[in-house]
């Protein structure tokens, strides 16, 4: 009997370590891309993602129309801040801003979408997980 206890606690023990490096799934994770970005305060449009957005489309100082947009503010000092925001990231919706503790201007960009979600940065969610 004892024996039995001692393998089925084996058992359990190394089911739960193995969960540990699984990755996890962001929940509403998007793919978006810069269109426009002056002291944080951005316009994102999303790539590739959460389908039941309201988002809009937005046309830039220079007359550009682009589709599925949303005003945001990217937090310069955040840890995993994209390292080449020219090209697509992933990113979740946050309660509230992400503050951080470097200086950041205060410009805005004229004409942003009226839609604004705060967000945060994630790492790659993968197309599996992707809403």
């Amino acid at each position: 009997m004892k024996r039995f206890f001692f393998a089925l606690l084996s058992v359990v023990v190394i089911s739960f370590s193995s969960c540990e490096n699984e990755s996890e799934v962001v929940p509403n994770c998007i793919e978006v891309r810069v269109v426009a970005n002056v002291c944080g305060n951005a316009v994102l449009q999303v790539v590739n993602g959460y389908q039941a957005l309201n988002l809009e489309t937005w046309t830039d100082s220079e007359g550009n129309v682009h589709q599925n947009t949303f005003s945001t503010f990217m937090n310069p000092c955040a840890d995993n801040y994209p390292n080449d925001p020219e090209s697509s990231f992933f990113v979740t919706f946050a309660d509230e801003k992400e503050l951080g503790d470097c200086i950041v201007c205060l410009a805005m960009l004229a004409n942003m979408p009226q839609t604004y979600i705060d967000i945060r940065f994630v790492d790659p969610c993968g197309s599996d997980q992707i809403d």
